[in-house]
């Protein structure tokens, strides 16, 4: 699975604030609410603040996969943010968090989000890759950057 079948540049934000688990949460959730991905912003947050309660979605190495499953989409959704400054974000390493991306899968999908998340945290191993994308000055130079890596694992 290929997270750019998923992520669009309305999608992507480069200059997130650091703040609490809390606030990046409502962030990543209003981004796919301006960009028209969903309709009821709190249904979302909600989900994947529920999400963060069961553990960290901060896997390390600077990157955080925000998760969960909602009647909100019919859909797999995925944008991405970019925190040049890191955030606290609970990592599993305790490290600062400089890129996320969030998933929503539809409520009754078994499965099909866990394709998502491995495919991001694969290409997110790379440090390479990651230094790439917080450098990256536009949401289309991110998704660039992401649709070469992608080519480049085939």
């Amino acid at each position: 699975m290929k997270i750019s079948e998923h992520l669009t540049e309305e999608l992507i934000c480069i200059d997130l604030a650091p703040g609490s688990v809390e606030e990046i949460v409502d962030r990543l959730a209003n981004l796919l609410f301006r960009s028209g991905a969903i309709h009821r912003v709190d249904e979302v947050r909600h989900a994947l603040l529920e999400r963060e309660q069961v553990s960290s979605t901060g896997i390390g190495s600077g990157v955080a996969i925000p998760h969960a499953r909602s009647t909100e989409t019919d859909k797999l959704l995925v944008c991405c943010a970019l925190c040049p400054k890191g955030t606290d974000f609970n990592a599993l390493d305790t490290q600062p968090v400089h890129i996320f991306f969030a998933v929503i899968a539809p409520r009754e999908a078994s499965g099909l989000h866990l394709k998502l998340l491995a495919a991001i945290s694969r290409i997110m191993s790379d440090d390479g890759l990651r230094h790439q994308i917080l450098n990256a000055l536009s949401s289309r130079e991110v998704l660039e950057i992401i649709r070469r890596a992608e080519a480049a694992q085939q």
